[in-house]
C-alpha cells in the first residue's frame, strides 16, 4: 500500500514541476493519503502493517476518494500557495492516484460511486430478483432508485465491512421503455455488502435484492 502512494506522489510531483510548481513528495504523499482516507501517512503505514486486517487497498476490487479530507489536508500543509495552486495539486494527487490504481473501479467520491456503479449493480440485481416471477421481468422497465443511499458507516471510518442500502421502485414497461399506465408496479429493495481494504478500498462480498408490489 505504501508503494502505491509513493509511486502516485512521484507521478504527482512530476506533473506539477511541469506546471511550474514545486511541492515536496512528503507533503504529496500527505495529501495522498488523505484522499485514501487516513489522517497521516504514518497512519497508512501503521494499518499496512497491522496483520489485523486481512485485506488492503492492492485487493480492493473498488478504490473511493475522501476528497475533503484531502483538500483540508492539502491547504493545511502548503499555506504558501494560493487556492487556485492548492487546488491543481489536489487535482495532481487525484489523478496520479488514478493511473496508480488502473486495474480497479476508481471514483473521486462516495456520491460518485454511487451514482456511476453501485446504482447500476443494484438495478441488476432487482431483475434478478430471487421472489420476482420471472414473466413479470420480461416487462418490466429499469429499476428507479429513489435517491437515497444508506450506510452503515461513513466509508473511510468502516474497517472490516461497509453495507449500503438503497429502494426505489420498478413498473412495468412499453418497448420503448416507456411505463405502461395502470400496469405492474412494484417497490423494490437492494442491499451491497463488502470487505474492506485499507480505508478506501473495497471488495465486493454479496449483493442482493427484493422486490414487492407497491403500496
Amino acid at each position: 500500500m505504501s508503494e502505491c502512494v509513493r509511486s502516485a506522489s512521484y507521478a504527482a510531483s512530476q506533473e506539477l514541476l511541469a506546471r511550474g510548481l514545486r511541492v515536496t513528495r512528503s507533503h504529496l504523499g500527505e495529501i495522498n493519503a488523505a484522499l485514501l482516507g487516513y489522517a497521516t501517512y504514518a497512519a497508512l503505514l501503521l494499518e499496512a502493517r497491522d496483520p489485523a486486517h486481512r485485506f488492503c487497498l492492492d485487493d480492493a476490487d473498488v478504490i473511493v476518494l475522501d476528497p475533503v479530507s484531502g483538500a483540508n489536508r492539502a491547504s493545511e500543509l502548503l499555506q504558501g500557495l494560493g487556492t487556485e495552486e492548492v487546488n491543481q495539486v489536489v487535482s495532481a494527487c487525484r489523478f496520479a492516484l488514478a493511473e496508480t490504481f488502473d486495474n480497479k473501479a476508481f471514483f473521486d467520491s462516495v456520491d460518485e460511486m454511487f451514482d456511476n456503479w453501485a446504482e447500476h449493480e443494484i438495478a441488476s440485481m432487482v431483475i434478478h430478483a430471487e421472489n420476482l416471477d420471472p414473466r413479470l421481468a420480461r416487462v418490466l422497465g429499469a429499476p428507479a432508485c429513489d435517491g437515497a443511499w444508506h450506510a452503515s458507516d461513513p466509508l473511510w471510518q468502516a474497517r472490516d465491512e461497509w453495507v449500503i442500502e438503497t429502494k426505489g421502485t420498478i413498473c412495468e414497461a412499453d418497448e420503448d421503455g416507456a411505463e405502461i399506465y395502470g400496469g405492474a408496479k412494484l417497490s423494490w429493495q437492494g442491499r451491497m455488502v463488502f470487505h474492506k481494504a485499507g480505508r478506501a478500498g473495497l471488495i465486493v462480498d454479496t449483493l442482493g435484492a427484493s422486490c414487492q408490489p407497491a403500496s
